[in-house]
């Protein structure tokens, strides 16, 4: 990039940060701790670059030396290949010596193989009784192998035979009379194919690999019909019953099935009913479509890719029901009303092609327009389905447990406007796509210095001097900057590591004039802060390495939504406003107070079954959960069925998911100065000691309370961990009266009694258990990740496309086709943004793509045809 662009966008961020710094004209009397603040943050910066400079400079080395290495290493390999051509240019001569070694070794092999065909010949009659024994057990394949190796003895002494210059006809009588059982084997294993090919569409369904086994075998005689005929062209011999093409007589098999299917299909005469014509039609439409769907979706993964399964079975039915209805016995049981109506519908063969190419056009409509639901309609689950009709899905469907929309995404009226209990705010600008959608309808707005310039105030109610709040501030903000290098290599926690660095630098010189008590205040609510930031109960829990997980995108990291609040996002998502409707283009998609109690997705039709608290079912070609991580933590052993992968309940149990919560409480008027845009509570210890052990215990983790400039008579209290948790237990009034518990007893003003107030309840509502994750020390210990969690569990079934060809290696082959037909999205499947709505919508987008790339739609640029489900 162009150093004077670089520069100029650098002028311009500057300039929106003092815009943000100083909204209101009193806030100009911080300039000197702004400025100071900004040169330690450059100075933080330049030594990052230096280091990182240095790093690269280190790289350089490492490579010059890798380089002088290979060098040393090219050397060494002309030489060694210098050699190697000295020693092989004596091999032509020794070549030549062998040639007399090489005459005894065929004359050796051929007396080798006389030998073991010697052993077979006399244990004729035990082979062919083994043999036996193994078709009629259904050990198939080991049948083969037993006929083919009586079949080899043969067709060697056989194949001498024809070679010798006299041939006797005795000779070849003998053999032939001493093999006469072989014949009876090879006919009795024909028989046994012919039965499990005849039962093709039955046996699929229950067992497959009988399927494959009987495929198999038929597949290897192919194979050796082939060598037979190369062989004969080179040595004019054929050994007897080839070539065998019991491939033409599987394909013979599967048609007198399929003929055999469709004259069951009349089961009225015209004596039993008058309408057994039009009955006897819809059957053989049904019967049709049943049975391209199991061909489909169960016989195209086990049939050989050259098979071209599913246009035969098409071809078959089209032939069939050809020869079907012109058949004269058949005609002639119509009446002479319905001849005329039947040979207007069937009078050529076209027209038969015709019929069964509907049925065909109607089985791909139901197939290519594969039902889709989603558990839960937060951020996650509506991205996916707004995604997924941008695709051109249209069998998409939304079961939401709560009685409303948006999950953790939760805005209502209150006070002057709205508050939103749970997402707040858009978190940053660059690569973030929650601003990229918001920032061009002008939704954002910046929060200010808000949670920065924040009054610490401690519990006898004194208020700590700016100018020392401020340098505590500094002291933390710094190892923020400074963290992302050294967390790289951290062993420990989060929570050591804070601890080590803030003591550590209250230790310089510099920082000599602090008081002790007033900083360790300072930091342990600081540290309440940062587990509300996590979601965690304590920075100990919090892994210093997996902190760096998290990636912060660029700009403003707290932009609210000014008096519209977060649900603006989902209607932007929804396309509400444009379509004038409450729920956009998911109007009739979603269906709410539905609780997923089961997800059955082993089945054998390769779907998935979905059932409901209320009693409904669902069966769906794939399911995507959105749900929380805290409700897979609490639910994962009751929800599949069969129980997930030890590898998927690794992730569920081994990634953090922690509870945040937050208290509204508007007052009459604004009793606060107007400087002020918040304050932290600072325990002293023996304040702190006398609600311990109280039934005000609680209170200890309402770290803060914050000014809002869209809500100016409102207070949003923040607090976290197993307090919070217990809070949600607890009576209105009871919580009310804590928070004015605390007001009293921090702040020096009368406090006037509120006119409203609101909690949230993320814990103890079941169809959340929580608010966001976290990375874990137990995360790093166990070695799991969010890219675990978002794996799908996938089916063996053919990969569709859009032209009806599998483009996937076949069950025959001992590959498969993973159709991903339980899907994970929310913020905790996101590798980097977890615990925000950008994280959250990413994810949902990431399944709806992993659809689409399944189906084909991002390769071929082709949408669905529209469901009629």
């Amino acid at each position: 990039m162009d150093l004077k662009q670089c520069e100029e966008e650098a002028r311009q961020a500057a300039l929106k940060d003092i815009i943000n710094m100083f909204q209101r004209s009193d806030q100009l009397e911080k300039l000197e701790q702004y400025r100071q603040r900004v040169a330690r943050q450059k100075a933080s910066v330049e030594a990052l670059l230096k280091s990182g400079l240095q790093n690269q400079l280190d790289g350089v080395r490492v490579g010059l030396e890798q380089l002088k290495t290979c060098l040393q290493d090219v050397r060494e390999f002309k030489r060694s290949m210098g050699v190697v051509e000295q020693l092989m240019q004596g091999v032509p001569e020794i070549y030549e010596a062998l040639q007399d070694v090489r005459k005894e070794n065929i004359k050796y092999s051929q007396l080798a193989t006389a030998v073991k065909n010697l052993g077979l010949i006399y244990n004729v009659e035990a082979s062919v009784q083994q043999t036996m024994t193994l078709i009629e057990e259904d050990n198939l394949l080991y049948a083969h192998q037993s006929l083919t190796e009586l079949e080899n003895a043969r067709d060697d002494l056989l194949d001498e035979l024809h070679m010798q210059p006299k041939q006797h006809v005795s000779d070849k009588i003998t053999f032939k009379r001493h093999f006469e059982k072989f014949d009876t084997v090879s006919q009795a294993l024909e028989k046994k194919l012919r039965f499990i090919l005849s039962r093709t569409l039955e046996t699929v369904r229950k067992e497959p690999q009988i399927i494959v086994t009987a495929l198999r075998i038929v597949e290897r005689e192919e194979k050796s019909d082939q060598f037979a005929l190369q062989q004969q062209k080179v040595t004019s011999f054929l050994p007897p019953g080839r070539p065998r093409q019991w491939r033409a007589m599987a394909m013979n098999v599967l048609k007198e099935a399929v003929v055999t299917r469709i004259e069951y299909s009349k089961r009225e005469e015209r004596e039993d009913n008058k309408m057994w014509l039009v009955r006897v039609l819809e059957i053989l439409r049904q019967n049709i479509l049943v049975d391209l769907r199991v061909v489909k979706s169960l016989c195209v993964p086990c049939f050989p890719p050259h098979y071209n399964i599913f246009e035969e079975y098409v071809k078959m039915y089209h032939e069939s029901l050809s020869n079907y209805i012109t058949l004269p016995a058949w005609i002639s049981s119509l009446n002479k009303f319905q001849r005329p109506l039947l040979r207007a519908l069937f009078s050529t063969s076209s027209r038969v092609h015709s019929y069964t190419s509907s049925a065909r056009q109607l089985y791909q409509l139901e197939m290519s327009s594969p039902k889709i639901v989603i558990v839960g309609s937060g951020a996650s689950g509506i991205a996916c389905a707004t995604k997924l009709l941008d695709y051109g899905f249209d069998n998409v469907v939304i079961v939401e447990a709560e009685s409303r929309i948006g999950g953790r995404i939760h805005t209502i009226p209150f006070a002057d406007n709205v508050i939103d209990l749970g997402a707040q705010w858009c978190h940053g600008e660059k690569d973030n796509m929650v601003y990229e959608l918001a920032h061009k309808h002008d939704l954002l707005d910046s929060t200010g210095d808000v949670y920065e310039s924040y009054q610490c105030v401690r519990s006898n109610r004194e208020v700590v001097p700016e100018d020392i709040s401020q340098r505590l501030k500094d002291i933390v903000n710094d190892s923020l900057v400074t963290r992302q290098m050294e967390l790289r290599n951290c062993q420990g926690s989060l929570g050591s590591y804070l601890n080590n660095k803030f003591y550590e630098a209250l230790r310089r010189p510099e920082n000599s004039d602090i008081d002790m008590a007033i900083a360790k205040e300072f930091f342990e609510n600081y540290k309440k802060f940062e587990n509300s930031v996590e979601a965690s109960d304590t920075l100990d829990d919090v892994s210093g390495k997996g902190y760096l997980e998290y990636w912060e995108c660029e700009g403003d990291i707290l932009l609210n939504w000014k008096d519209k609040g977060y649900v603006e996002f989902l209607r932007l998502l929804m396309r509400s406003r444009e379509l004038k409707t409450e729920w956009g283009v998911l109007e009739k998609r979603v269906l709410l107070n539905k609780k997923v109690t089961r997800i059955e997705w082993s089945r054998n039709d390769c779907c998935v079954q979905i059932r409901c608290a209320d009693g409904d079912c669902f069966v769906a070609d794939h399911v995507i959960l959105t749900v929380s991580l805290g409700v897979l933590k609490e639910q994962q052993l009751m929800l599949f069925d069969p129980k997930l992968p030890v590898e998927k309940q690794r992730a569920i149990d081994g990634l953090a998911f922690g509870t945040v919560n937050k208290i509204f409480i508007e007052f009459p008027q604004q009793f606060w100065p107007d400087k002020w845009t918040g304050f932290t509570m600072l325990w002293r210890d023996e304040d702190i000691a006398d609600i311990r052990g109280t039934p005000r215990a609680w209170l200890e983790d309402v770290f803060g309370f914050y000014c809002d400039h869209n809500q100016p008579r409102l207070l949003s209290g923040w607090m976290i961990g197993a307090n919070g948790r217990h809070m949600e237990t607890l009576p209105e009034d009871e919580i009310l009266a804590g928070c004015m518990y605390l007001f009293r007893k921090f702040l020096q003003w009368d406090i006037p009694e509120p006119c409203n107030f609101k909690t949230s309840t993320w814990y103890t509502n079941e169809s959340f258990r929580g608010s966001y994750s976290f990375r874990s020390m137990y995360t790093e210990e166990v070695g799991t990740s969010a890219r675990e969690l978002a794996q799908p569990l996938h089916v063996v079934t053919t990969k569709p496309v859009l032209n009806g060809e599998p483009t996937v290696e076949p069950l025959y082959n001992q590959s498969r086709c993973d159709k991903p037909i339980v899907q994970f999205a929310g913020e905790a499947t996101s590798d980097h943004y977890f615990s925000t709505v950008h994280g959250a919508v990413e994810a949902g987008w990431r399944e709806a793509t992993r659809l689409a790339d399944f189906y084909g739609m991002l390769r071929n640029s082709h949408k669905l045809p529209k469901s009629n489900l």
